[in-house]
């Protein structure tokens, strides 16, 4: 049985907008599994478009209509609580789908672990390499920054759309915009790292 579940964001760790939730589960002898199951939102999403239609529109209708370059789980996610979405009924009915197969393996490989030690007080984030995160975070922040002066500008230039526009004419402007921002920024990201030896 499933006693906790905990979100995790993958943003300060890898610089991606990435939500994983850990899964603690009680066995049948009434004693906890030492490692919690690792489900992330994209599998929840997965699941819920096949046999959860109605709520996985609701999220999708969510997602879409939130402004962000690459990944955004935390933005979603933080927006399901706040419209009071029970997002984690529906990580529990994920898992209860799992064939029970897969669920008895993760005990075992749990119960099988060997305890990690820190020698000296290293911390164990010492040996991690960050560029990942710094690469992911630079190209989001770099994105998002030219979106909003890119806005101001057109709004400056071109006032009576947004006076006029209707939901559908506004719909197909956001998504030209964020075309057009995410091909000038892998460009100019390819650019600047090419000939420039810039270290992502």
């Amino acid at each position: 049985m499933i006693t906790k579940i905990e979100e995790i964001s993958d943003l300060e760790e890898f610089g991606l907008d990435l939500i994983k939730f850990r899964v603690y589960l009680r066995k049948n002898d009434g004693t906890d599994v030492n490692v919690p199951l690792t489900i992330y939102m994209w599998e929840v999403r997965r699941f819920m478009n096949i046999h959860e239609r109605k709520a996985a529109a609701y999220i999708n209708k969510i997602s879409t209509g939130l402004r962000c370059y690459g990944a955004k789980d935390g933005k979603i996610v933080k927006a399901l609580h706040e419209d009071g979405f029970p997002i984690h009924s529906f990580v529990e009915k994920y898992v209860k789908s799992i064939p029970q197969e897969k669920i008895d393996r993760h005990i075992a490989w749990a119960e099988s672990r060997e305890p990690v030690y820190l020698s000296e007080g290293k911390n164990i984030n010492a040996a991690r390499d960050f560029s990942f995160s710094s690469y992911y975070l630079r190209r989001t922040m770099f994105a998002e920054n030219v979106d909003e002066l890119v806005q101001k500008e057109i709004q400056k230039f071109y006032p009576d759309f947004f006076t006029n526009a209707d939901t559908r004419k506004y719909a197909k402007y956001n998504e030209a915009l964020m075309k057009a921002v995410n091909n000038f920024v892998d460009k100019m990201d390819d650019f600047l790292t090419n000939e420039f030896h810039v270290r992502k």
